[in-house]
């Protein structure tokens, strides 16, 4: 009995795997057979009963949207498969990965193309996994849109998952300097400065990142593009990079005048500085 047991165990396990091989090749007429095929054998089989749903369901949709050469055509695909619940098995996910890979070629290489909030080439690289390709689709379409701190931030997670951590940290630095508020949290892959963020707030992030040797200073882009709300914390970040570059460079004059313009306008990131200045000394 174990020995039988055993076998159609393997044998369950081959067939789902075949039939998610053939959903990911997009091939629905063949992924319904074999899951079908499991059906008459183990009725009411949870992956088998879900891989017909999802073949029926995208064969569907797919037929619905043709050949998806209009840009409102592929915004409303990716649509779809974003509000889909495809669940977290490993067969649904590689299906999800597989329309995700169609979606980028129908866009057909078009670094320029970019329906917001998400939706360029940069960004379905970074979620099929091709980090190389997403930070160079990401950097051209940033040349476009340089003040856009949700591009910013993916091409923070592209040189993250790189491990180009330093290169990230930066970067991600510049996005919530130019734009907190777009900054997509939930896609965000470096867990310190998530879990920094829940703490501390993300306007204040760059500020406190810094003097708690998480994220690097670095030099603001011009603030007519930064958010109005957001105005305080950049002056408050400014006079802080400012003093602590006088005081690299032994500018002594310099250094006192923005400490003192750092004390008045935020006397608590003022007292943090000075901490982290007597840190250096011990």
């Amino acid at each position: 009995v174990y020995a039988i047991q055993l076998d159609l165990f393997s044998w369950d396990r081959v067939k789902i795997g075949e039939g998610f091989e053939a959903l990911s090749r997009l091939d629905f007429e063949g992924a319904i057979a074999i899951f079908e095929d499991m059906l008459l054998s183990i009725p009411e089989h949870p992956s088998a009963t879900r891989g017909v749903e999802l073949a029926t369901d995208w064969e569907r949709i797919l037929r619905q949207f043709g050949d998806l050469k209009e840009n409102n055509a592929i915004a409303s695909f990716w649509d779809h498969i974003k509000r889909y619940p495809f669940g977290r098995g490993k067969g649904t996910q590689l299906f999800k990965t597989s329309l995700t890979k169609m979606l980028i070629r129908h866009i057909n290489g078009d670094t320029s193309f970019y329906a917001p909030p998400d939706l360029c080439a940069g960004y379905l690289f970074l979620k099929t996994g091709s980090y190389k390709e997403a930070e160079n689709a990401l950097k051209k379409l940033i040349n476009n849109h340089p003040f856009d701190g949700r591009l910013l931030g993916y091409l923070g997670d592209a040189l993250w998952m790189q491990g180009r951590k330093t290169e990230a940290r930066s970067i991600y630095t510049k996005a919530i300097l130019i734009s907190p508020s777009k900054v997509s949290l939930e896609d965000l892959k470096d867990i310190e400065l998530i879990e920094f963020i829940e703490d501390e707030g993300i306007d204040m992030t760059p500020v406190y990142g810094w003097l708690k040797g998480i994220l690097p200073l670095v030099e603001l882009e011009t603030e007519k593009h930064q958010e109005i709300k957001h105005s305080d914390t950049l002056k408050v970040y400014s006079l802080l990079a400012c003093a602590e570059n006088a005081r690299r460079q032994g500018n002594h004059q310099k250094m006192i005048s923005y400490r003192k313009k750092l004390k008045k306008k935020s006397p608590h990131v003022f007292n943090e500085y000075m901490e982290y200045l007597n840190g250096l000394l011990l």
